[in-house]
């Protein structure tokens, strides 16, 4: 049997194989951590994980807008001169 291990505050810290017949470990559940949390938290009332990472934790890790490539940047420069031809009427 396979249970969750979570710290003195209720943070996850890793999955525990038990033999089917052992008894649950203190600071365990059997309750899976769910998908897509940060810092899972188990709530010992509610039965459930829930996110402990602050919204500017789970921010940092978002990775950057990357930079656009040469390609991207030299069709930026002619939209650019194509546009401007247009607005003075040489196109």
């Amino acid at each position: 049997m396979q249970v969750y291990k979570y710290d003195e505050n209720y943070i996850y810290e890793f999955p525990v194989v038990l033999e089917d017949d052992s008894p649950l470990p203190d600071h365990c559940t059997t309750i899976p951590p769910s998908d897509g949390l940060y810092i899972p938290k188990f709530n010992t009332k509610t039965k459930k994980w829930v996110e402990s990472a602050s919204e500017e934790y789970i921010d940092s890790l978002k990775p950057l807008d990357p930079e656009p490539s040469e390609t991207e940047k030299l069709k930026k420069v002619v939209s650019d001169v194509i546009y401007q031809l247009m607005m003075e009427g040489v196109l």
